[in-house]
């Protein structure tokens, strides 16, 4: 469709630079918690070697108490960051809501995948299904139960104790809030730990993020030892074993 000269986008196009704010949001508060972390640890570290330093002691101090100011700035922007992904997230379901009104009203076929053979696995079956315009997973447990996941916080605050409990097992420092403790993996690994189940598979509809504080090096910690949990994300599939501790 052409306007003015320029073309207006398509709702697919649309959604999928809505995803990839999401997938840059989620790595800039990975890297602003990594920050903030790592320049809390060097003023601990530097508290310790300071003492008795004599006439340097008040310039050491000086630098700690710099350091802490960074730590908490990259807190406020880790959280400043994620209340904008929510914003863009809640904007995308709006979308997906308004196309399905348009759909109906219009009598459209609704969106789906390209005509063609049908999916013959579950994974395949599953990720066809699933939403673009916000990160999403189907799980299922080895008893057959399933949902849909997507990320983002949880009116029961879910997330919220997630983000406590790798506070509680010194993964990640006192008052930062972890992204990936909204993300669909590490959902899907909490509520198997609550559960107490011991295999499951989830199906994701972007890649598996990876780096410090990511799904990649938490869902170890979050599962328990003799759980198994498998993600299928859009490139391979990946199994976690637990190595958490009640």
């Amino acid at each position: 469709m052409l306007w003015s000269g320029v073309r207006m986008a398509s709702f697919e196009e649309v959604s999928a630079e809505l995803n990839q704010v999401i997938t840059e949001s989620e790595e800039l508060t990975a890297a602003l918690e990594h920050a903030g972390q790592l320049a809390d640890e060097a003023a601990q570290l530097l508290t310790a070697v300071m003492r008795g330093a004599d006439q340097l002691e008040d310039e050491f101090g000086q630098v700690v108490q710099q350091w802490s100011e960074v730590a908490t700035r990259a807190a406020e922007l880790s959280q400043a960051v994620t209340t904008g992904q929510q914003c863009v997230e809640s904007y995308g379901r709006t979308l997906q809501v308004e196309r399905a009104s348009s759909n109906v009203a219009g009598a459209t076929a609704p969106a789906g995948p390209t005509p063609g053979l049908p999916p013959t696995t579950w994974v395949e079956r599953q990720r066809a299904q699933l939403p673009t315009y916000v990160t999403s997973g189907f799980h299922r447990d080895e008893d057959g139960h399933s949902d849909l996941v997507q990320s983002g916080a949880e009116p029961n605050g879910e997330d919220r104790a997630i983000a406590q409990h790798l506070v509680a097992i010194g993964r990640v420092r006192p008052r930062t809030f972890p992204t990936a403790a909204q993300h669909v993996e590490i959902k899907v690994g909490w509520r198997m730990r609550t559960s107490g189940v011991r295999r499951a598979e989830v199906v994701v509809n972007n890649r598996l993020c990876e780096g410090p504080l990511s799904c990649f090096e938490l869902l170890p910690l979050l599962l328990l030892p003799g759980q198994t949990l498998v993600v299928h994300d859009p490139v391979r599939s990946h199994t976690f074993q637990g190595e958490g501790t009640r």
